[in-house]
């Protein structure tokens, strides 16, 4: 498994939403980024892509802000392992066969005892800007 360094990796979109008492509703449309160094290192950042109805200015600052740094490694199986030691997450991923560019991963929060799947994309292949 080869990864590209150096270059951001994004996340399918997400949303940071809520609902208010009255029907307000609040939206902040952003992707995940992971950007992977030569010294083992990895960084996961955020995107904003809309920020349409966010609740709080502060609220998007935060995620155009948003910067944690982590190591990566790859595993005996050939496994991509990144933790993130203070977020309590590690990324277990493998690049698809028909995809290079696609990364799928298992997250696993050991402090909530959560799993969940994210899959990323170097950003040059996507359609979205």
């Amino acid at each position: 498994m080869e990864i590209e360094l150096n270059r951001k990796y994004l996340s399918g979109l997400m949303a940071n939403t809520d609902l208010h008492a009255g029907g307000l509703f609040f939206c902040i449309i952003f992707q995940n980024c992971l950007e992977f160094n030569d010294n083992g290192r990895v960084i996961l950042t955020k995107k904003v892509i809309d920020a349409f109805r966010p609740m709080d200015p502060q609220d998007v600052k935060h995620l155009e802000n948003y910067k944690i740094e982590g190591e990566y490694f790859y595993n005996d199986r050939g496994y991509l392992i990144c933790n993130f030691k203070d977020l309590f997450l590690q990324f277990t991923g493998l690049q698809t066969e028909k995809n290079k560019t696609i990364i799928p991963f298992h997250v696993y929060d050991s402090r909530l005892l959560n799993r969940w799947s994210e899959v990323f994309q170097l950003e040059a292949y996507l359609p979205l800007g």
